[in-house]
């Protein structure tokens, strides 16, 4: 049979009826529909509140008495599920902690120290350089023979182009993600982040090809590992006689050398490289590149520790198992015309657009697209003309193969 209307049922966890709530009086009966409690008369609103309260603080006791959860409905079994039992859930909602958002950060990269940037300004050029056999190639003067011919000898200029290729990249911002963002994430940082890593990622690894393509060298300043004499374990590895074998090789000093992370671990945990340091007690247990470039003289050593994913889950370095030696002059670019540098990067500072901003090459646009979705969204576009250029094949080095 169903209560009157205004009777609300108290159920317990089976469906069984265990007592009735009167809206209007908040007063609570028992199954059989004796009293057991009346509550004063009060205000309308105040009726509401309190009934609210009654019917919840008597689950309550209900609950204590018969040892199980109760639950309430309305009368004709509709409406909300109350469980009287708090627990956790009950009271709390998980959301985004506002103080906290992880993620994964790119490692410093070695491009603009191996390829330092120089700004042009157009996308193409060409540019000139004195040739080497002005500094290095003997010519006999007159050596005493008095009114006899004087030789002549004249510089000679070699004259190569560089031409700057666009890469662009861009990130789209619905309306819909960016209103309902929680904190602290923020999705257009976010989106330029991801655009940059991409783009930094894309130009070490160009940087990186670059350099240890033995075919971008002259042949004189490449050596090649063999497998007995690899860095990492070989019978007759020697890492410092192979460094002074190249430094000796390069037309110009050496000014830096750069290793991927994986070599300079082998380097350090070298045998030949230890005995350096092995009875000397002022010396560290296991000395950085830059204790051994002061220990040993020789150039600076950069560990290139940037890794990427290479093929499925693979994470490789992107400088890999070779060696490259580099010359750099004093002042990049340079300010004398007898200097040079083993590469640059000629990067266009040009071409701005009227919805982007430039700065040092690098262009970041921002425009509304209102075809993509219900609402619309932003799109970012990070935009840079690039030529990673060897200008110098005769200056530094490379070693093939140091790791195996």
């Amino acid at each position: 049979m169903l209560p009157k209307k205004g009777l609300a049922l108290l159920r317990d966890d089976n469906g069984g009826i265990i007592g009735h709530l009167e809206i209007a009086t908040g007063r609570l009966l028992d199954a059989a529909g004796k009293l057991i409690r009346e509550l004063r008369p009060v205000d309308e609103d105040q009726s509401v509140a309190l009934t609210d309260f009654a019917a919840r603080y008597a689950h309550s006791r209900m609950a204590q008495a018969i040892g199980r959860p109760v639950r309430m409905r309305d009368a004709d079994g509709s409406g909300v599920l109350v469980q009287m039992d708090l627990a956790q859930t009950d009271v709390h909602t998980d959301g985004p902690l506002p103080n906290y958002a992880a993620g994964y950060q790119l490692a410093a990269g070695i491009a603009d120290v191996a390829m330092p940037v120089v700004t042009v300004p157009k996308a193409s050029n060409k540019f000139n350089t004195w040739d080497k056999e002005n500094a290095f190639k003997r010519v006999l003067p007159t050596g005493g023979t008095q009114g006899g011919q004087v030789p002549e000898v004249n510089p000679t200029l070699s004259q190569d182009s560089y031409s700057t290729t666009e890469y662009a990249l861009g990130a789209f911002v619905s309306t819909n993600v960016a209103a309902n963002a929680d904190a602290p994430l923020e999705p257009f940082q976010a989106a330029v982040k991801r655009v940059m890593n991409a783009l930094y990622l894309e130009r070490e690894i160009r940087c990186a090809t670059a350099l240890q393509t033995s075919g971008n060298w002259d042949t004189s300043v490449v050596q090649t590992i063999a497998a007995g004499a690899k860095w990492n374990g070989g019978a007759s590895s020697d890492p410092i006689a192979d460094l002074h074998a190249a430094i000796e090789k390069s037309y110009m000093p050496v000014t830096g050398i750069v290793m991927s992370e994986l070599l300079e671990h082998a380097f350090v945990r070298n045998p030949a490289v230890q005995k350096y340091t092995g009875y000397k007690d002022s010396a560290k247990p296991i000395p950085t590149l830059s204790d051994y470039s002061a220990m040993l003289r020789l150039p600076p050593m950069y560990s290139a520790k940037m890794k990427y994913i290479s093929t499925g889950t693979t994470l490789s370095y992107v400088w890999g198992n070779h060696v490259v030696l580099l010359h750099q002059p004093p002042q990049i670019p340079p300010t004398t015309q007898d200097e040079v540098a083993t590469a640059y990067t000629f990067r266009w500072n040009g071409g701005e657009a009227a919805d982007g901003t430039m700065t040092a090459g690098w262009q970041v646009r921002q425009y509304f697209d209102p075809k993509r979705g219900g609402r619309g969204g932003t799109v970012v576009v990070v935009v840079h003309n690039d030529d990673e250029k060897i200008t110098s094949k005769f200056v530094g080095g490379l070693l093939l193969n140091a790791y195996q």
